[in-house]
């Protein structure tokens, strides 16, 4: 299931002449058992297990992301999905990587790549032969594809692990977008809040409506033309953007409609931890930026969150460069973690 690679469609010079390009090599090596681990692929019933070491090793801080069961198993039913997990002599696991092909490249095939290591295992060199692990790997899922496209193996990890952005620029890795997590603690003032962004909105003439799937198709294209400039990332396909839609809290996500058009969206989705307001994606029509529609369109949530009982709303916001400060600041956001993407560039 997470390392079952099939054949490419394509024939065997182009493979030739795309794996010659990107150095792609033919087998990779688990790293070796000198290190103290033993290394295997997970199993589906390992996945809990990877959640929990994700959790204790302060995942969330390493990447600025929150990683559920659902979201991992659905990376599981990825085409092409590689993962390496270290387990010690008690059979405790202690180390897992994983790397991940997107299968809707249109501009660039990019091959996402994560790891963590328990804090006791660390400064033994498991890191770098993990991430020696998975630029290999990366190399030889993306020479199996075949498609001449560009290509970038990629990394997100927080600004403030510097061990983690030291290994990746010493294994080629360059930072590219930089990502702020920022965080509202919620206040019981905020549903006023809530309601005048909404009245705003309405004064536009905008309508303000639950998610519906009755809309799936016209978001999607939406969030594609949007996330591909913003994020750097490709467009879904129809299937993987049904897969996107089942981890979306439909109860807590927003579509902004101007007469039959959406014009911009916001996305929940559930973490597990239930005092927490999380937005996954959001985004307005490029022409109709910088009006104050995306804030409203934030604020807007305050609402949801103050009825609901959450403590904080947490929204990601993305930038080429270094931010100075969001677009939420005046709004009383405050930066918590920033993510950068990191690439090799091939």
């Amino acid at each position: 299931m997470f390392n079952d690679f099939p054949e490419s469609l394509l024939d065997n010079a182009e493979l030739a002449s795309v794996a010659r390009r990107i150095n792609a090599p033919t087998v990779v090596d688990f790293p070796g058992a000198h290190l103290g681990l033993k290394w295997r692929a997970i199993t589906v019933e390992d996945v809990p297990l990877v959640c929990t070491l994700f959790s204790k090793c302060a995942g969330e801080q390493l990447t600025g992301e929150k990683l559920s069961v659902k979201e991992l198993n659905g990376l599981a039913n990825l085409s092409r999905f590689a993962t390496l997990s270290g387990w010690d002599q008690e059979e405790n696991l202690q180390a897992f990587a994983f790397v991940a092909v997107n299968e809707d490249a249109y501009t660039e095939l990019q091959a996402d790549i994560f790891a963590v290591v328990y804090p006791q295992w660390r400064g033994r060199g498991i890191g770098r032969s993990m991430l020696e692990w998975q630029d290999g790997t990366a190399r030889l899922l993306i020479g199996q594809d075949g498609r001449d496209l560009p290509v970038a193996i990629r990394s997100h990890v927080n600004a403030t692990n510097l061990d983690r952005r030291r290994l990746l620029a010493a294994g080629g890795f360059s930072p590219s977008h930089y990502k702020t997590l920022v965080v509202h603690k919620v206040v019981p003032e905020d549903i006023a809040k809530g309601q005048a962004a909404q009245a705003r909105l309405a004064e536009r003439g905008l309508v303000l409506a639950p998610f519906s799937s009755k809309y799936s198709e016209a978001l999607r294209r939406l969030h594609n033309r949007l996330t591909m400039v913003k994020e750097r990332s490709q467009p879904m396909s129809l299937q993987n953007w049904l897969k996107y839609v089942e981890q979306i809290s439909t109860d807590n996500s927003y579509l902004l409609f101007n007469g039959n058009d959406i014009i911009a969206y916001v996305i929940t989705v559930d973490t597990g931890e239930p005092e927490v307001h999380f937005v996954r994606n959001y985004g307005v029509e490029r022409g109709m930026r910088r009006q104050g529609i995306g804030s409203d369109l934030i604020l807007s949530l305050l609402v949801d969150a103050s009825e609901q009982g959450k403590e904080v709303l947490q929204v990601p916001v993305v930038t080429e460069g270094v931010p100075q400060k969001t677009f939420l600041s005046r709004f009383d956001f405050l930066e918590d973690q920033s993510q950068i993407l990191y690439t090799i560039d091939l």
